[in-house]
């Protein structure tokens, strides 16, 4: 059985760094160009990030 690669600070503050960029507007050739990792790796995170923009009608934050 293959072992799970550890992740190190570097991982984790590029996977931080994806998500900003995703939450700032940026479109992901450009998040890629920035972080310098492949498409997959900001594929695979931001299918978990749903930002501001693209919430359905009564998903918001904000208070009615």
């Amino acid at each position: 059985m293959a072992k799970k690669k550890v992740k190190t600070t570097d991982d984790i503050l590029t996977d931080l760094l994806i998500v900003q960029c995703a939450a700032a507007g940026l479109n992901r050739p450009s998040i890629r160009a920035i972080a310098g990792v492949d498409t997959n790796r900001v594929a695979r995170i931001l299918r978990h990030f749903k930002p501001e923009g693209r919430r359905k009608n009564g998903e918001g934050d904000h208070a009615r």
